[in-house]
């Protein structure tokens, strides 16, 4: 089953996969599966619980998407500790339930061509770039998803979709406006710039000041708790890589069990279908009944079978393909009602209308494939990946089990546990709260390690899972409290601290002082540079999107007023890098901007102001309704 998946699974769908195996801890985790337990959440929208789970699944499907894009890049830009881009994906997901519950509110509804047209226009549907509804079945199969479901979800997001467009697109924008801000956008400037670096050089830093900084911030000099940690970990994928199995061993499960290396038989199903929930009302079914009698009777009429499917079928995909569902094996659909009847037809038997979990159906059998024994060297690796799955997985819970037994019965330590599964006490190094490296990257066991019952009882860790396949059992091994360092430890690092500040202090003074000698004529821009041995850097003329300045410096080249055509305009500022720039503003080029704009050009200055309009509305539902962060658990 695991290989059939495997191969059929394609697309946006690999990767959701390994979350729809139909084994308990695959769903819960190996730790609810022995003890159960509560979930912890990241955030809370309206009520609605964001679990620390369903975030870790929507960061990870980022960053594979991240990955697709930009290779092994990602992983420098997006590292795993990365906070600013874990608070990015928690957002988003925030802002996604505050829209769905503004969209359930507003009313916004989708038809279901629309649903139907969005279906059929996503390529891991298709073949040959054609929409193919057998496809289509196999795609929903593989996650044990039914197209009712599937619609719905689509029908949400499209909802959304259409709440955002309705305030993007109908955001105004007088036309006036529009021009002023295409013709901003146009503009082009002309400037030349110098920086002020800080000298830290030569700065002397009294005794005095590095005394008093250091009272002044004493809990700046504080090292954080820290602990080091011994424990035991069991890993699924270690155990399957580490076990031996023979050909023989290979041989002998082919042999016991050849019908599961045989190829499915296929059966070629065309259907009608009159859409039904499964728990639609008896009023709903027969009406259903009825029109499907209809159907019935055109048949026996002797109408085609594709002909009263394009006709009367609610399945619209199949529809278009004289009702055709392509080849199906038994295990290729979640409908064992429409399955068990079409595995006892003969070719060409047309049954009568069945109550199906999708509704009421007619189905048409045609073509019939029959099974293919597959040959050991065929099937032989499959063989392996499966016996190492099935004995590693049975074999991790095992020891799962056996670590959290012995691991409560002798809390004081690990070594028993250790000794009776063979394997190793693994220590850490110090860590502390915010550690990155190692166990340190989970922030569950961050949490856990200076608990209470960890840390002060000096006891074992409950059973942990880190990811599924993957548990440990922690203890502390040695603690070192929250301590202050003293000012001999810490001196050179206030001393440099001071001194830079005085640095950049002087710099813009010296900035400052320049800047009101340039602006009043006693010096001029070219001398003030060439005193400071600092090079003036000329741009232009550039616009205000232009990547070939630095962004700081672009910036006050567009944020200094310039009302003076004929003379030049002076400022200065202080930049991030704690250097002082002083810039002149040589011209400033106003772009003529045609009233009759091309239609691609109104609608992205209607973009520009929507998306605005769209990130304030957001914000307004953030601060409207009810949300709650918990960011330790991020």
């Amino acid at each position: 089953m695991l290989m059939q998946i495997r191969e059929r699974a394609t697309g946006i769908f690999a990767y959701i996969i390994v979350i729809l195996i139909i084994i308990p801890f695959a769903f819960w985790g190996i730790q609810e599966y022995f003890t159960g337990g509560a979930e912890a959440n990241v955030a809370t929208v309206e009520g609605y619980d964001i679990s620390q789970r369903e975030f870790d699944a929507r960061l990870q499907e980022q960053r594979r998407y991240l990955k697709s894009i930009l290779a092994d890049a990602a992983d420098d830009l997006f590292a795993d500790d990365d906070q600013q881009f874990k608070n990015r994906v928690l957002d988003e997901m925030i802002q996604l339930r505050l829209l769905l519950s503004e969209v359930e509110e507003a009313g916004y509804r989708v038809s279901d061509q629309k649903i139907y047209q969005l279906i059929q226009s996503i390529p891991q549907f298709q073949k040959d770039g054609v929409f193919d509804s057998a496809t289509y079945q196999l795609a929903l199969s593989s996650q044990r998803r039914d197209p009712i479901q599937f619609e719905s979800q689509i029908r949400r997001e499209e909802a959304s979709n259409q709440y955002r467009g309705s305030i993007v697109y109908s955001a105004f924008l007088p036309g006036r406006d529009k021009l002023n801000f295409a013709a901003l956008q146009e503009q082009e400037r002309s400037f030349d710039y110098f920086e002020i670096k800080p000298a830290v050089a030569g700065i002397t830093v009294s005794e005095q000041a590095i005394e008093t900084h250091y009272q002044a911030n004493l809990n700046q000099f504080s090292s954080q708790p820290r602990v080091k940690l011994e424990y035991i970990e069991i890993k699924q994928q270690a155990i399957a890589d580490n076990l031996q199995i023979s050909e023989q061993d290979l041989l002998d499960a082919y042999n016991n069990e050849p019908q599961r290396y045989r190829s499915q038989e296929l059966r070629q199903a065309q259907h009608i279908l009159f859409k039904l929930s499964e728990d639609a009302t008896d009023e709903a079914v027969t009406l259903a009944f009825e029109q499907a009698q209809q159907a019935v009777d055109r048949l026996a009429d002797g109408e085609s079978f594709g002909s009263v499917a394009a006709d009367l079928s609610a399945d619209t995909f199949s529809a278009a393909n004289n009702g055709d569902l392509g080849l199906l094996s038994r295990t290729d659909i979640d409908n064992p009602v429409f399955i068990e009847k079409l595995f006892s037809m003969q070719t060409g038997q047309v049954s009568d209308a069945l109550r199906t979990k999708l509704g009421v159906q007619i189905i048409k059998l045609g073509e019939v494939v029959t099974p293919q024994q597959k040959s050991f060297a065929e099937v032989s690796a499959q063989i392996d990946a499966e016996l190492r799955a099935q004995t590693a997985q049975t074999e991790f819970v095992s020891q799962a089990q056996t670590l959290e037994e012995l691991s409560y019965e002798f809390a004081d330590n690990l070594d028993k546990s250790a000794e009776a599964l063979a394997l190793a006490v693994k220590t850490t190094d110090w860590l502390e709260a915010d550690s990155v490296g190692g166990l340190a990257d989970y922030p569950k066991i961050r949490a856990v390690a200076f608990s209470e019952q960890v840390l002060t009882e000096r006891i074992n860790s409950d059973l942990l899972e880190l990811d599924e396949g993957h548990v440990v059992v922690i203890r502390v091994l040695d603690y070192q409290e929250q301590q202050t360092q003293s000012l001999a430890t810490v001196r050179e690092q206030i001393e440099a601290t001071l001194a830079q500040q005085l640095a950049v202090q002087q710099a813009v003074e010296i900035g400052e002082t320049s800047l009101l000698k340039i602006k009043s004529g006693e010096h001029q821009f070219a001398d003030i540079a060439a005193g400071l041995n600092a090079e003036i850097i000329a741009i232009g003329p550039v616009k205000r999107d232009s990547d070939s300045v630095p962004a700081h410096v672009l910036q006050q080249a567009f944020v200094t007023k310039y009302a003076n055509h004929e003379q030049p305009v002076f400022s200065g500022m202080l930049t991030a890098d704690s250097s002082y720039l002083i810039m002149r503003l040589n011209s400033v080029a106003q772009a003529e901007v045609d009233a009759t704009l091309s239609a691609s050009e109104w609608i992205t200055l209607q973009g520009h102001y929507g998306r605005r309009e769209m990130n304030a509305m957001v914000q307004s539902l953030r601060e409207m309704r009810e949300v709650v962060l918990y960011s330790e658990n991020l």
